[in-house]
């Protein structure tokens, strides 16, 4: 079973920064949980990781879309 003290913190996307939201009614060790979660995202370089991602699908699916709209024409 998850101790949800220990496993705290949900990650906001769509952010130019690393932002992880802890829930209002967290103890100590909740608040930590969800400090040390934001530290390991940052540390990794998760929103630099995320963001190319996102780019590279970005890019598929206009060049999905731009296929499609050429063929309809």
């Amino acid at each position: 079973r998850i101790d949800p003290r220990r496993v705290n913190g949900g990650v906001f996307l769509g952010l130019n920064g690393t932002v992880v939201k802890s829930h209002g009614s967290a103890d100590a060790t909740g608040v930590s949980a969800a400090i040390k979660l934001a530290f390991r995202l940052a540390q990794s370089g998760f929103q630099d990781r995320l963001a190319a991602r996102v780019a590279q699908s970005v890019a598929a699916a206009s060049q999905i879309n731009g296929s499609k709209e050429s063929e309809a024409s």
